[in-house]
C-alpha cells in the first residue's frame, strides 16, 4: 500500500487532476557461493509463482550482479535452478516470500562447490556439501510453510540436542547429529495455531544418511459456538449439558450453558436477534483434538414440557 499523501484543492481552478502512483514491488535475487558469499555467474534459473505454477522469468546469473524484478505480485515463489554454475552442485528448489513493501527485497540462493577426495582412485566422488539437516513446519490443511514454531530435537538419552524457531521459509536448520535414533516435537506453536503434541522420529545411519520424518503439521485455532434453545420460543436455555462426540463415538468435549453473556474479544456482550444477551457455553475438551472435525455454529433445540 502507498503512504498517505496530502493534496491541495484550490478554489481558483474549475478542474484539478491529481495523479496517485503506487511504487511497484521490487526484488533482487542473487546466486552466491555458499561459503564465500560471492555472487556467481553461469547459473540458469527460473522464478515460478507458487499459486499457479507460472514461470515469471528464466535467466542466466551474472557474476557480481543480482537479477532485478519490478512489479511482482506479493506472495510465495520458488526459485528453480536448471543448470548450476561450473564446478558447483545443483541447488534444490528454494521458496521465497515477496511482501507488499516499498523497499527493495533481497534474496540470495546458494550453491556449494563440488569437492573431490584426493588420491587412491574414486576421486570424482563428491564429499557431502554440508553436515546439516532441516525440519519443516506446515499448515496441516494447506501445506503452507509456517514461521514462528519452536521445534526441539532430543538425543537418544532424552536430553535436548537442538532447539530452534522456524523462519519465514518454515524450516529450522541444524548440524546433523551422529548416528542414532532421534525424536523431535513442537514445543511452541505459531500464533493462531494449536500446539501439535505428537512426537516424530528420524534415524541417522552410520553412513550419515537420514531416514524418517521431517515435517510437523499444525491446524488453525477455530471458535465453535454452541447454543441451546427452546424449540418453540427460540429462547436460550441456561443449564443445558452438551456432550460432543466424533464419528467414532469418542467424546471430544462436554459443556454446560450458563447464564453469563458471551462477549467478544473486546469484552462487549454478544446478543441474539432481539438484542438479548447470549449465554455462553464453556466446553471442556476430554478427548483428542480431531483435525477432521467440522467447525462452525451449532444450535440444539429442546421442546418445553406442557403441564397437564
Amino acid at each position: 500500500p502507498m503512504k498517505d499523501m496530502v493534496v491541495e484543492i484550490r478554489e481558483d481552478q474549475a478542474m484539478q487532476t491529481v495523479v496517485i502512483r503506487n511504487q511497484p514491488i521490487q526484488a533482487e535475487i542473487g546466486k552466491s557461493d555458499g561459503d564465500s558469499g560471492k555472487l556467481l555467474g553461469g547459473a540458469t534459473l527460473q522464478l515460478v509463482r507458487n499459486r499457479d505454477g507460472k514461470v515469471i522469468r528464466e535467466w542466466v546469473s551474472r557474476e557480481g550482479q543480482a537479477e532485478a524484478f519490478q512489479g511482482l505480485e506479493s506472495g510465495r515463489y520458488t526459485v528453480r535452478e536448471l543448470k548450476a554454475p561450473s564446478g558447483y552442485r545443483k541447488m534444490e528448489p528454494q521458496e521465497i516470500e515477496v511482501k507488499e513493501t516499498e523497499r527493495v527485497q533481497e534474496f540470495v540462493v546458494k550453491n556449494y562447490k563440488i569437492r573431490h577426495s584426493g588420491g587412491g582412485g574414486g576421486g570424482d566422488r563428491p564429499k557431502p556439501e554440508r553436515e546439516y539437516m532441516e525440519l519443516y513446519k506446515v499448515d496441516g490443511a494447506t501445506g503452507k510453510r509456517l514461521a514462528g514454531a519452536t521445534i526441539t530435537v532430543y538425543k537418544p538419552d532424552g536430553s535436548v540436542y537442538f532447539e530452534g524457531v522456524t523462519g519465514t521459509d518454515g524450516t529450522v536448520r541444524f548440524k546433523r547429529p551422529g548416528s542414532g535414533s532421534y525424536v523431535f516435537k513442537e514445543t511452541k506453536a505459531p500464533e493462531g495455531y494449536y500446539l501439535n503434541g505428537n512426537v516424530y522420529q528420524f534415524v541417522v545411519g552410520t553412513d550419515g544418511k537420514v531416514a524418517g520424518e521431517d515435517t510437523v503439521p499444525d491446524y488453525k485455532k477455530t471458535t465453535v459456538i454452541i447454543s441451546k434453545e427452546d424449540v418453540t420460543t427460540s429462547e436460550e436455555l441456561p443449564g443445558a449439558e452438551i456432550e460432543i462426540t466424533d464419528k467414532d463415538g469418542t467424546v471430544w468435549g462436554m459443556g454446560i450453558q450458563s447464564t453469563a453473556p458471551m462477549t467478544t474479544a473486546a469484552g462487549v456482550p454478544q446478543t441474539t436477534e432481539d438484542d438479548t444477551a447470549r449465554p455462553v457455553m464453556t466446553m471442556a475438551r476430554t478427548g483428542p483434538r480431531r483435525e477432521d472435525a467440522y467447525y462452525g455454529r451449532c444450535t440444539s433445540r429442546n421442546r418445553k414440557e406442557q403441564s397437564q
